[in-house]
C-alpha cells in the first residue's frame, strides 16, 4: 500500500458514519488527519488567493487551496444550499486525494476531478458501512447518502457483491475452525491414550511387584537352605568314635 493509499484510508475511516443517524455526512464536519481545514466564501480570502497567483473574480462554483499551514475551501458567494454541500465535498475530496498544491495556487485537472468525485461518493455511500448498518435498498442509500437514484443503484450492486463476499469469508473460516477443531480432538485422543497406556503399564508393574517373594522371605527360605545343607554334610554320631579303616570297611 503507497503512502497515499494510506492517507487515503486513513481519511475514509475518520470521516465513516458509526450509526445510520450519521446519514447524510455534514461536509462541514469532515477532517483530514493533521491539518486544519478552513471553509469560507471567496470574498473573505480574496487578497490571499490573489497573493497566490488566483485570478479574480471567481467563476467555478468552488476551489481548494492551501497558505499559512492550513487547507482553504472557497466557493463563490451567490453559491448556496445543496450546491454548496456538493463544493464542498467536492473540494473536500481534491484536499484528501492530494491535488492541492502549497505555495501557488494550481487548477484542478480533470483526471483530479473525477479522483475528487470518486472519493466523495466513498465517503458519502460507502457500501462497507451502508451494509453493517443493513442499509440494501438503492432508495433507501439515495435517501441517506444523499445521492442520486442511479449512483444508489450501483451502490446496491456493490453492496450485494460485498455480502457475498463477506458471507464467502465466513464459511472459509468456519471450515479452518472446523478442521482446527479435528485436529485438537485427534491430539485429545492421542495424548488419552498415551495416559491409558501408561496407567495399564504402572497396573502390571504393581501387580508384577506384589506377586514377588519379599525379600524378608528369600532371605528365611535361604536360612532354611544353609541349615539343611550343613546338617546333611556333618558326620553321624556312630561314624565319630570309628577309626579310618573300620570307616572304610563300614
Amino acid at each position: 500500500m503507497t503512502a497515499h493509499e494510506r492517507v487515503y484510508k486513513l481519511v475514509l475511516d475518520m470521516n465513516r458514519p458509526k450509526s445510520r443517524e450519521d446519514y447524510p455526512l455534514d461536509p462541514w464536519a469532515l477532517k483530514l488527519p493533521y491539518t486544519d481545514i478552513v471553509r469560507v466564501p471567496y470574498s473573505e480570502v480574496s487578497d490571499d488567493l490573489a497573493r497566490l497567483g488566483y485570478e479574480g473574480p471567481m467563476t467555478e462554483d468552488g476551489l481548494a487551496t492551501y497558505f499559512s499551514g492550513r487547507y482553504y475551501i472557497v466557493w463563490r458567494d451567490d453559491v448556496t444550499g445543496d450546491l454548496l454541500l456538493d463544493v464542498l465535498e467536492h473540494e473536500f475530496a481534491h484536499c484528501a486525494c492530494g491535488h492541492v498544491t502549497r505555495g501557488r495556487y494550481k487548477p484542478f485537472t480533470a483526471i483530479d476531478d473525477i479522483e475528487a468525485d470518486m472519493f466523495a461518493m466513498e465517503m458519502k455511500a460507502d457500501p462497507e458501512a451502508l451494509l453493517a448498518f443493513g442499509v440494501r435498498d438503492a432508495e433507501e442509500i439515495s435517501t441517506l447518502a444523499r445521492v442520486s437514484i442511479e449512483t444508489a443503484k450501483g451502490v446496491a450492486q456493490r453492496i450485494v457483491a460485498l455480502e457475498r463476499q463477506w458471507d464467502a469469508e465466513v464459511e472459509r473460516r468456519k471450515s479452518y475452525a472446523l478442521v482446527g477443531i479435528a485436529v485438537a480432538l485427534v491430539c485429545l485422543l492421542a495424548v488419552l491414550s498415551v495416559a491409558y497406556q501408561a496407567i495399564l503399564a504402572d497396573k502390571a508393574a504393581a501387580e508384577w511387584r506384589k506377586a514377588q517373594p519379599s525379600v524378608s522371605y528369600i532371605v528365611e527360605k535361604l536360612s532354611e537352605k544353609g541349615e539343611r545343607h550343613g546338617e546333611e554334610a556333618s558326620p553321624s554320631g556312630d561314624d565319630v568314635g570309628r577309626e579310618p579303616q573300620e570307616v572304610a570297611q563300614a
